[in-house]
């Protein structure tokens, strides 16, 4: 894994698909990991060392990707890393490739024969697991092979069923502990996924947002776009609460939040709304860096506060500081020293970079942009957009779109 480092790897099929990977190393003691002990919960003598053997993993041949599916509707991937036997694992899994719906849950439990008494259990489980498309997690597995390998041929494949593990119950105190885990590790994501957006660490939030599903939250409606927009109300609302406790002012937040509301009310369809899930967290991750202030002076807070909200009118030093009540010598060494910059250039950058960000995000003409950050003279708008950022206002809205 040396030329492809695992962290990589994992962090990308968690971003992308939501889906776990697992590095497991000779002897495979974690191999409990497969499943999160779900097998051992529902058949006290399962061993893992059926699945996970030494004769099992030393057939494993390098340069074959091998698809696992149980009678648990779980599905698995298995690529042996290069190496000398016994050779590590790259798991990818579980997953499922279909909604846990009813009719999914009841066909599980008959050929399973478990009793209901699991069921709760085992439908917390099923909440946890995420959904993936079999062409899509075919692609996704055909481009990590080929970094594992240097090259992958589609035709390797090796598809393998498991038979039953289950022929008994779960003691009810060890399948009432494992739902209790299985919710403590969505809340640790959840928690995890916040305490990112309140750092402004969009690398790391992205990361545990594909942790997040509509399975995570309770559906209300009974149809699938109504409950994906209120999943998006409420992780709007978790974000929100992110920003502030990374220091953003209420305003600011109060301001993001209504318009990404509206956003979220003209999505259209689910692939719409998983684009402006991650807008959402880019914006918020994006607001906690421009706009934290908790680690400045109360004058200066205020300072920044009164920037942004009369960002449209007249700003000078002596004009804030008669507002906020401030001497403008104090004002200026003050805020020079915390900021590392004067108020001169913070509010001509503050200018440039709204104006940016009005012509990605909006339609209004280039002479309302500039109004809008106090820039009356259009011509000069424009000479100074360009100086900072290389292309007039109007080359850089209608320059290709990025990504």
């Amino acid at each position: 894994m040396a030329d492809v480092p695992f962290a990589f790897i994992r962090d990308m099929m968690a971003a992308a698909l939501g889906v776990e990977a697992h590095l497991l190393r000779p002897p495979y003691k974690d191999a409990q990991e497969f499943d999160y002990r779900l097998s051992r919960i529902l058949r006290a003598d399962f061993d893992y060392k059926n699945i996970f053997s030494a004769s099992a993993m030393h057939g494993l041949e390098e340069g074959t990707v091998y698809y696992v599916h149980n009678t648990l509707e779980l599905n698995y991937v298995f690529m042996p890393v290069p190496g000398p036997k016994p050779r590590s694992v790259l798991l990818f899994g579980p997953f499922l490739y279909e909604a846990a719906s009813g009719p999914f849950f009841e066909r599980v439990l008959a050929q399973n024969r478990i009793g209901k008494g699991d069921a709760a259990a085992l439908r917390t489980f099923y909440g946890t697991v995420p959904e993936v498309a079999e062409p899509t997690m075919a692609a996704a597995a055909h481009a990590v092979a080929c970094q594992l390998y240097g090259a992958h041929d589609p035709a390797r494949v090796v598809h393998r069923t498991l038979a039953s593990t289950v022929t008994g119950r779960a003691q009810p105190d060890e399948a009432f502990q494992f739902s209790m885990e299985l919710l403590e590790r969505r809340y640790r994501d959840e928690n995890a996924l916040l305490a990112a957006v309140s750092r402004g660490d969009y690398d790391a939030a992205v990361r545990h947002l594909g942790r997040f599903s509509i399975k995570n939250f309770t559906p209300r409606t009974g149809e699938l776009l109504r409950d994906v927009k209120n999943m998006l109300i409420v992780v709007n609302t978790l974000l929100r609460k992110a920003a502030e406790s990374g220091g953003v002012h209420p305003v600011y937040i109060d301001q993001l939040s209504g318009a990404l509301a509206v956003k979220i009310e003209r999505v259209a369809d689910t692939v719409e709304a998983n684009r402006l899930g991650l807008e959402m967290l880019r914006r918020y991750c994006r607001l906690v860096r421009n706009d934290a202030h908790s680690g400045c002076s109360q004058a200066v807070q205020k300072t920044l506060s009164y920037i942004s909200l009369h960002l449209s009118g007249e700003l000078s030093l002596r004009s804030i500081a008669a507002a906020l009540g401030f001497n403008a010598t104090y004002l200026s060494a003050q805020f020079s020293r915390e900021r590392g910059e004067t108020l001169t250039a913070y509010i001509h950058t503050l200018r440039l970079q709204t104006a940016r960000r009005l012509l990605d995000e909006t339609d209004l003409p280039v002479a309302e942009v500039a109004a809008r950050v106090g820039m009356v003279d259009v011509a000069y708008f424009s000479r100074l957009f360009k100086k900072k950022y290389g292309l007039s206002p109007l080359r850089y809205r209608a320059r290709p779109a990025e990504g």
